[in-house]
């Protein structure tokens, strides 16, 4: 009981007080070979306060039963490029991607109104999971100008070589990658789903700018959306 209520506790901290998250520069994640990363892009309504403290007693004593546990999350700062701004950034983990899965199974018949509920505080709830196949280790600095990218595929061949131009020039404009994601998978009524999502630092907004601008030659064929944020 003492931990489910210290994981309740966590939970709320980690979504509602950004700016005490805000006041750490320094985010640093450990995940193991098989533990799954959960990526929330949110956006939260005015108000919804006490349908969020119902939502934390409801629903994440299930999570927590079947291992979840919360990870530093990010506000989002500006829109970059593409057409969707979250509010927030949420990282969260699980043991494994049977457990991961199982929640989705389980917590309708354990709470029938949970995507009611999130309907209710989050007008965009946006989800992709992704299992790691080894080790996973990485930084986010607060400090820096950290932008989260998500690219769309629409012709692999394509695709690829343009994705292949776009990391080599993140590289020559100075940038690092500090987390690159692929074959995720976004549940039913959630979804988002990049083929490839990156978190690249960079020294500033100019730097970033100048590598934006570069890019725009690129030939995009093979890219179906490309959609971007900073943190």
């Amino acid at each position: 009981m003492q931990y489910l209520i210290s994981g309740i506790v966590s939970f709320l901290f980690s979504f509602i007080t950004w700016s005490l998250l805000a006041q750490s520069s320094a985010s640093t994640y450990h995940l193991e070979a098989g533990e799954v990363l959960d990526i929330l892009l949110l956006s939260q309504n005015p108000g919804s306060d006490s349908l969020f403290k119902n939502y934390g007693q409801t629903a994440f004593p299930v999570a927590a039963r079947m291992s979840y546990e919360s990870l530093p999350g990010f506000k989002v700062k500006e829109l970059t490029q593409g057409n969707y701004q979250p509010g927030s950034m949420i990282l969260g983990k699980w043991q494994n991607l049977e457990k991961r899965e199982q929640f989705l199974h389980e917590i309708e018949k354990e709470v029938p109104d949970f995507h009611a509920q999130r309907r209710a505080i989050w007008p965009t709830f946006h989800l992709t999971y992704y299992e790691v196949p080894s080790t996973l280790d990485f930084t986010i600095d607060r400090k820096d100008f950290n932008v989260v990218t998500s690219l769309w595929q629409k012709e692999e061949g394509a695709f690829q070589e343009y994705q292949q131009q776009w990391l080599q020039q993140v590289e020559q404009a100075g940038g690092k990658v500090v987390l690159s994601l692929k074959d995720g998978t976004s549940p039913f009524g959630y979804y988002y789903q990049p083929d490839l999502m990156t978190v690249v630092t960079w020294d500033d907004r100019e730097a970033y700018e100048t590598f934006v601008e570069a890019t725009q030659k690129f030939d995009r064929r093979g890219v179906l959306h490309l959609n971007a944020f900073a943190l």
